[in-house]
């Protein structure tokens, strides 16, 4: 049985740079307009860096999205 955390994570990177690449944005922009460190993102894409509450906030607004859409996909 798969991992649900991991399922949740996945989901979420999945998501985040499906908006991310929609919106035409680099990995440095979402950074920038998330007012986070690039490689921070970057770890977090990679599924290396499991991102706190806060975290999916500020990429949700960088994304111009309801942080809920981050989560369901």
């Amino acid at each position: 049985m798969a991992d649900p955390r991991e399922e949740t994570r996945a989901r979420f990177v999945a998501t985040v740079d499906r908006l991310r690449r929609r919106a035409g944005m680099s990995v440095a922009n979402l950074a920038e307009r998330s007012e986070m460190d690039r490689e921070e993102v970057e770890e977090i894409l990679r599924g290396e860096l499991e991102p706190q509450l806060d975290t999916i906030y500020l990429i949700a607004g960088a994304l111009e999205v309801d942080p809920a859409r981050l989560l369901d996909g």
